[in-house]
């Protein structure tokens, strides 16, 4: 019974490294397929106009520089409109896109704020994309670096190729500064430039975080982002690639989108944890079914099940040392379980090869002890991954399903300075290790054991850190012959143990990671004081009750304009309110309109006022602090019920409780 589980395990394993392997290396088995990969050399007249969403949130480090990036592509300003997305909370990066926004002085890129939940990036998306116009919609991360023709690559294979839908590569950067940057930057480096030029052909496809470009009426058609997915990219690709509509994708290094790998282990996990578990809500909504043909289901059902076999890899690992140490199999059951381990071997020189070509085309320095140091991190680098994979199954059984954010610091932006030999300089130093999130003790415990490990590998190599070109180079310190000696000699070993032994479980069970499919927007999930706020409240079945009367203040983004409000003789009946909204304006005359809305159990107030003889339409959205203000944003409505945008009014506003104005009109 025992072999024949050895013998099946291995041959399963041997087959999905086999496949994985095939996808890795697709675009290189016909020359005409890296061919086809790339964008266009030549430009067409520009046609599109296009809408860029650059929702971000606490990323007061990068917006600014993204900002200013996105407004100097060549491309036609009167074609572009930027809208940045922040929650109202969010007052720094706000004040740094405000302050680019300055700079340019153009009324096509504004601020669009939303103040109810959740938050996060899809419905930061479905905001921006109901506050703007534009024929094709983009989305950008507050922290990419764009190619300044990458509108004009969009604009030219659309009309070249008559395709609804571009998604464009990208490239994470900063291939040097951490012990398992290499191996992360490779996933991104086959995944766009191999693996999703199979899923293309196939017509099943889950989209990419960013430097995707969609028809507005294709996105209309899907009802936008899903904002309970925290893959929302991925499922959003499923879902029209349900309609049958062609996926371009483009790839070369002179028009990626650039970026950076997560700071530390603890923020690598929590990323892939929850891009993990959004794939598990996907495969669990059944959007996929609805595909038309058997091999799309397929490759889908493959796609999204993937985290539940790392997990259920990471698992084998015990069973596997019991087996390979104490069990006894015949001579046909070890060699067959030998096969998972060819092909992990075949895949870690598939990596190595491919990072000599990443550092090529994107003129890195590629020191002569790469390869070791990266098979050195080789196993520990898809330990990370079972891990995160087993952290996200966790959380998906307990129904955690916040945001968790990842820190975004600009390291894609300064140039590398390469290094020779030394491994010291191939496995640099780890950052500093984030603070601690607030997560249940088992979802909190792969991240504090992968600190500890981060600790060891920092204490056991020189520190070197990426530096500014102009920076002085500190004189190299190297690691004592001794120690290199000793870890290398330590990585034979292994290697030489599993072939002695005769079980390749081990080494298949984590065979090279399905590379990272989003670039996604770094959204944060709430602190541990608002998420046990929010639990409190979904247990309420009753809405707030509101004061009589709420005296504040609107600010007009639009004009620049702070005019004091009040709400007065407000009148609730369950979820439903109504009352009179007064405005006091700069130049003295007082507005005065009923108003009518509601608020509900989540503490969310909505209402509209109708201005000037009917002529203005305000929408008020805001939420209800414990202290009883009131607060988020407001904007005027279109006739189609819809926010105006820059062609009307729009901003923030906050009341407190208080007495009427003068009296009040009670």
């Amino acid at each position: 019974m025992i072999t024949v589980v050895v013998c099946f395990i291995s041959l399963a394993l041997f087959a999905q490294s086999l496949f994985s392997l095939y996808l890795m290396l697709y675009s290189w088995e016909h020359p005409e397929r890296v061919r086809a990969s790339r964008g266009p050399r030549s430009f067409l007249t520009p046609h599109y106009s296009f809408t860029v969403l650059l929702p971000a949130r606490h990323e007061k480090a990068v917006i600014y520089e993204t900002i200013k990036r996105v407004w100097a592509a060549n491309y036609p300003t009167h074609l572009l409109e930027i809208a940045v997305i922040c929650h109202v909370d969010d007052t720094d990066t706000i004040a740094e896109a405000q302050r680019a926004i300055d700079d340019i002085g153009s009324p096509r890129i504004r601020i669009e704020m939303f103040s109810n939940s959740p938050i996060n990036k899809p419905h930061g998306l479905n905001v921006g994309f109901q506050r703007t116009s534009n024929q094709i919609v983009t989305i950008f991360d507050a922290e990419d670096d764009i190619h300044p023709n990458i509108f004009n690559v969009a604009n030219t294979v659309m009309l070249q190729e008559e395709v609804g839908i571009v998604q464009a590569g990208v490239q994470l950067m900063n291939f040097s500064d951490h012990w398992f940057a290499a191996h992360n930057c490779m996933e991104y480096f086959f995944w766009f430039k191999s693996r999703l030029h199979f899923h293309a052909k196939v017509g099943m496809i889950p989209l990419g975080g960013n430097t995707v470009f969609i028809r507005r009426d294709l996105l209309e058609r899907v009802g936008g982002w899903d904002e309970q997915c925290l893959t929302e990219d991925a499922d959003i690709g499923l879902r029209l690639s349900v309609l049958g509509e062609r996926i371009r994708v483009v790839y070369d290094a002179q028009h990626v989108t650039r970026e950076e790998t997560p700071e530390n282990v603890a923020s690598f996990i929590r990323q892939r944890t929850r891009w993990l578990q959004g794939y598990m809500q996907v495969l669990r909504r059944g959007v996929w079914l609805s595909l038309p043909q058997l091999r799309q289901r397929l490759l889908a059902f493959y796609t999204l099940t993937y985290p539940l076999v790392q997990a259920i890899l990471l698992l084998l690992w015990p069973l596997t040392i019991v087996t390979m140490l104490w069990v006894r199999v015949p001579v046909l059951a070890a060699m067959i379980s030998f096969l998972p381990l060819y092909t992990l071997l075949f895949q870690f020189v598939a990596t190595a090869v491919g990072a000599f070509l990443f550092a090529k085309e994107y003129g890195l320095r590629f020191p002569l002890f790469k390869p070791i140091s990266m098979a050195l991190t080789f196993l520990p680098f898809q330990w990370l991954l079972s891990v995160s994979a087993v952290r996200g199954v966790y959380r998906e059984l307990r129904r955690q399903r916040n945001w968790e954010k990842t820190a975004h610091l600009g390291a894609h932006r300064q140039p590398e300075v390469g290094s020779s030999f030394g491994i010291e300089q191939i496995l640099p130093a780890i950052l500093k290790p984030a603070r601690p999130g607030t997560l249940f003790v088992l979802s909190r415990a792969p991240v504090a054991m992968w600190r500890k490990v981060d600790a060891l590998w920092s204490a056991g190599f020189a520190q070197a850190r990426v530096r500014p070109a102009t920076a002085l180079l500190p004189r190299r310190v190297r690691m004592p012959v001794g120690t290199r000696s000793a870890l290398v000699s330590l990585a034979l070993a292994v290697l030489l143990i599993f072939c002695l032994k005769g079980s390749g479980l081990p080494s298949a069970a984590h065979s090279v990671a399905q590379p990272s499919i989003h670039t996604h927007m770094a959204v944060s999930h709430r602190s541990s004081q608002s998420a046990e706020k929010s639990t409190a409240v979904a247990g309420k079945s009753n809405p707030a009750s509101l004061a009589s009367t709420y005296a504040g203040e609107m600010y007009n983004v639009s004009l620049n304009l702070p005019t004091t409000m009040f709400l007065i003789s407000i009148q609730q009946n369950q979820g439903s309110i109504h009352g009179y909204f007064l405005d006091e304006q700069a130049h003295g005359v007082q507005v005065q309109e009923p108003f009518r809305g509601i608020v509900d159990a989540q503490d969310q107030v909505q209402f509209t006022v109708v201005e000037d003889k009917g002529y203005i339409t305000l929408s008020f959205n805001g939420l209800i602090q414990p202290d009883g203000t009131l607060g988020g944003n407001y904007c005027s409505l279109n006739p189609e019920g819809q926010c105006a945008g820059e062609r009307g009014e729009y901003g923030v506003w906050s009341a407190i409780p208080a007495p009427g104005p003068g009296g009040g009109s009670q």
